[in-house]
């Protein structure tokens, strides 16, 4: 048998690398191998007498002296994760509640130890003075730090392992948290809701669920149709400041019908923008309700006079129009007799006056005015019994003519008086 050796193994105390040649090539890898770690002052033509074919580790009598090995700590992995109720998040709305959470792990089994947390607020780069949690003790590895609310900037994480007795401590990266707007909603509330033509109505508006410091404008806007896109009127931009929202402007309603209010939020740096909705602030505007009243050119006259009336429309809009149609009746309910005195146009809230009517019988009459309203006035009615027309009789005068006024005595008896009479009629 050949025996081929490494010498420079052996002096270096490598017995690993000591092979026997026969035909092949094999290890030895004795059970005692671990006495022969050091050869240094052994003979290899000592070793070569005592060679068989197997076993060499047997034959290396001695003992070298003790050879530490010092075993380094392992480098853990730290890994970090911001969440909320959820799960994990890597952006958020401002206010948001989060609290982060560490894992930490390695290749010879699951490491112990604590974790502590430390917390920059107003940034996601763990920059600036942190604030550090107590330490917090792994439990299977994982450890989660208390709850935080989300300012503006967002916030950032560092996690610092303590290590334990296989790993080293170590910090995880810097775990950023964005801190997205938040989404208020707006809300509005008028002065009125119910108003009649002519009134003046102002809209307030409300931010719910906006930064305490949130600003921008609300812009006010009222329209004709319930999908606020109709006929649009501007009623102002107010500015918003802390939260609070400006009124709007007031607007006069001069034509009757239902309006509809919105207000739009422009939003900020930490705040989208809103728009209230067309449908919820309603503002219905309604008709005028004037009255009428009526004046005769004369309340009394006798028979064949002529007789006109005019008549004045009170708490019309001053733009009013429509018709007055006047009527003359011969009862106090304005049923019986009518006589129609004419339909005169309503210019402006001023009515025509009506047309005359000759009175050819005595009797007493009621004169009464209809207004017919319009898009923006109620119509009205006269009272029957505030316009009353007496129509007298005439009243004539008697005359006499005498045939004579002179004559002698004896003929006045014989002469017949004539008598004639004249009736006059007044005009």
């Amino acid at each position: 048998m050949a025996i081929s050796w490494d010498l420079a193994a052996l002096t270096r105390g490598v017995v690993g690398q000591l092979r026997i040649v026969d035909d092949a090539v094999a290890h030895l890898e004795p059970p005692d191998f671990e006495r022969a770690t050091r050869l240094d002052g052994w003979r290899v033509a000592e070793l070569v007498g005592h060679v068989g074919t197997s076993h060499l580790a047997t034959y290396l009598a001695g003992e070298g002296p003790c050879e530490p090995l010092a075993a380094t700590k392992l480098t853990p992995t730290v890994v970090t994760d911001v969440h909320n109720a959820d799960g994990v998040v890597t952006s958020v709305p401002i206010g948001s509640t989060v609290h982060d959470v560490a894992t930490v792990s390695g290749t010879q089994g699951t490491p112990t130890g604590s974790v502590t947390f430390t917390l920059f607020s107003g940034n996601t780069t763990c920059q600036g003075e942190g604030s550090t949690s107590d330490s917090i003790d792994l439990v299977d590895g994982s450890a989660a730090s208390g709850d935080a609310t989300v300012p503006v900037g967002g916030l950032s994480y560092i996690a610092h392992y303590s290590g334990d007795a296989t790993y080293l401590a170590g910090d995880g990266p810097c775990e950023p948290l964005a801190a997205g707007k938040l989404s208020p909603t707006i809300a509005t509330t008028l002065s009125d809701t119910e108003v009649l033509v002519g009134s003046t109505v102002h809209d307030s508006a409300t931010l719910s669920g906006a930064t305490s410091d949130a600003g921008g404008t609300v812009t006010y806007t009222v329209y004709s149709d319930i999908n606020c896109t109709q006929n649009p009127q501007d009623a102002g931009t107010a500015d918003v400041s802390g939260g609070d929202v400006g009124n709007s402007n007031g607007i006069q309603f001069n034509n009757a019908g239902d309006f509809y209010w919105q207000a739009v939020y422009s939003g900020d740096a930490n705040n989208n923008g809103a728009t209230s909705p067309c449908q919820s602030e309603i503002l219905t505007v309604g008709k005028k309700s004037p009255s009428i009243s009526t004046t005769l050119s004369a309340t009394t006259g006798a028979v064949g006079a002529s007789v006109h009336d005019s008549s004045a429309l009170t708490g019309a809009t001053a733009n009013a129009g429509g018709t007055v149609t006047y009527t003359v009746y011969t009862n106090d309910s304005c049923t019986d007799g009518a006589i129609a005195a004419g339909a005169k146009t309503v210019t402006n809230g001023v009515p025509a006056d009506s047309n005359g009517v000759t009175f050819n019988a005595a009797g007493t009459y009621y004169w009464q005015a209809v207004y017919s309203g319009d898009a923006n006035n109620n119509g009205a009615t006269s009272p029957c019994k505030s316009e009353i027309l007496i129509i007298g009789k005439n009243a004539p005068t008697i005359s006499t003519t005498l045939s004579a006024t002179s004559g002698a005595s004896s003929s006045l008896s014989s002469n017949s008086l004539r008598l004639s009479a004249m009736r006059s009629t007044k005009s």
